[in-house]
């Protein structure tokens, strides 16, 4: 009765007794019934065994490829091969820090897909626009105007000029 609720609608697992969360076979049958909620159902409803199960997780993702978006080991993983793969993660791993300096290492104008709070972080900043300056023009309104990160910017890519804000560091002739 339970696989058959889940098949229908994967809603249905909210009603299902903890132990059953932990069934292979009943998660599965929820997942196979996704239609685009796979991020939601692997991270609300999947019991850690199960996240950790290989097959599980690669049943999950081809039944709906964003579930991993939201999974911190994975889009650092991914980040650590290719700085890009931070702009498909979900919105609360792009506000990871340690996820977005492992991006920025790869690249610094991945900037662009940080949340926008680590985009007003200083750190952050310099680490992005030390690795490339034209990464500046993702940075927040308040960072583009400070100094530091001004010159940091610019003595990597002069042309990140262009994305400077405020007459004293445009025109300051140091």
């Amino acid at each position: 009765m339970i696989l058959a609720a889940v098949k229908h609608n994967w809603k249905a697992l909210q009603y299902v007794i903890e132990e059953l969360r932990r069934d292979k076979d009943v998660m599965l049958a929820a997942v196979g019934n996704m239609r685009g909620n796979g991020l939601e159902i692997f991270e609300s409803s999947f019991s850690e065994d199960l996240r950790a199960d290989k097959e599980a997780v690669l049943y999950a993702v081809k039944k709906d490829g964003n579930v991993l978006r939201g999974d911190n080991d994975v889009v650092l993983a991914a980040v650590k091969h290719n700085g890009q793969a931070l702009q498909y993660a979900s919105k609360d791993v792009r506000g990871d820090k340690m996820v977005v300096f492992t991006a920025l290492k790869k690249n610094g104008t991945v900037l662009e897909y940080a949340s926008e709070g680590l985009r007003g972080d200083k750190d952050v900043v310099l680490a992005a626009v030390t690795k490339d300056g034209m990464a500046l023009e993702f940075a927040s309104k308040g960072l583009r105007g400070d100094e530091c990160v001004g010159l940091a910017a610019i003595l990597n890519t002069a042309t990140a000029l262009t994305f400077v804000t405020g007459d004293e560091l445009r025109g300051n002739t140091e």
